[in-house]
């Protein structure tokens, strides 16, 4: 692990929350920097992330999960925060590179909230709210209600709409105690999964999973014209006087 937040930052075995914050190239990343380090309004995305973490009271701690090579860079972006854990390399999948940042965090730190660095405009409020459904729950999700309408296309031919009622589109930051990880793994003896999308299949797991509303305007950066969108966006808030 490389990195670590400056003196003062939280203790190992200090109780409380902790988050995961993944900055992996995903599927659709056009960006010629890695994600932790793309810049918005001279910010990078992880610092931007890190300055919400900051704020949110049920966090004590974050670990970034960056690609193999990047560990250095992105602790020297994160330095600032005294939140800042540390910097690990990911996997080849979600669920791979959320395993890797919940083995590198401290013990005493339950439960946690895992983020997508490239989603830099999710509030504090986003995260608090993630925290508060653990309280009932094993897992937590943020979704917005599907807009459009949804096909079933095969082989080039459309043969099925499904109904847009329960249906909901996941963001995060999303959450989980880590009892709940480990059940999972136990589902892992199931069969093959599939967790390119998600690092959980809670039904399987027999985990119970709230969701909750997450917002619209919590975009994700992928390409130049969702890093103008969110430019914008964010300089709005910052006109507002809605804080960064």
């Amino acid at each position: 692990m490389r990195g670590g937040g400056p003196p003062g930052g939280p203790a190992p075995g200090t109780l409380g929350g902790a988050a995961v914050v993944l900055a992996d190239e995903d599927a659709g990343w056009e960006l010629d920097e890695p994600p932790a380090l793309v810049r918005v309004l001279g910010r990078t995305l992880l610092e931007l992330c890190a300055e919400t973490i900051d704020v949110c009271p049920g966090i004590h701690g974050f670990i970034v999960v960056v690609p193999v090579g990047t560990e250095d860079r992105a602790a020297d972006s994160a330095s600032n925060s005294p939140k800042f854990l540390g910097a690990v390399p990911g996997g080849t999948t979600i669920r791979e590179s959320v395993v890797a940042g919940v083995e590198a965090l401290p013990p005493g730190l339950e439960p946690v909230v895992w983020h997508e660095v490239t989603r830099p405009l999710a509030s504090p409020e986003l995260f608090a709210a993630v925290l508060q459904a653990l309280e009932g729950a094993d897992v937590a999700v943020t979704q917005v209600p599907v807009g459009d309408t949804v096909k079933r296309v095969d082989t080039g031919m459309v043969r099925e709409t499904i109904p847009r009622a329960g249906l909901g589109v996941a963001q995060t930051p999303q959450g989980f105690r880590r009892a709940a990880l480990a059940a999972n793994n136990r589902g892992d003896e199931r069969g093959p999964m599939d967790r390119r999308d998600h690092p959980f299949l809670p039904a399987r797991a027999g985990l119970r999973v709230a969701a909750l509303p997450g917002d619209p305007a919590n975009l994700k950066v992928r390409t130049s014209r969702d890093l103008r969108l969110v430019e914008r966006l964010l300089a709005e808030r910052i006109t507002r006087g809605h804080g960064r």
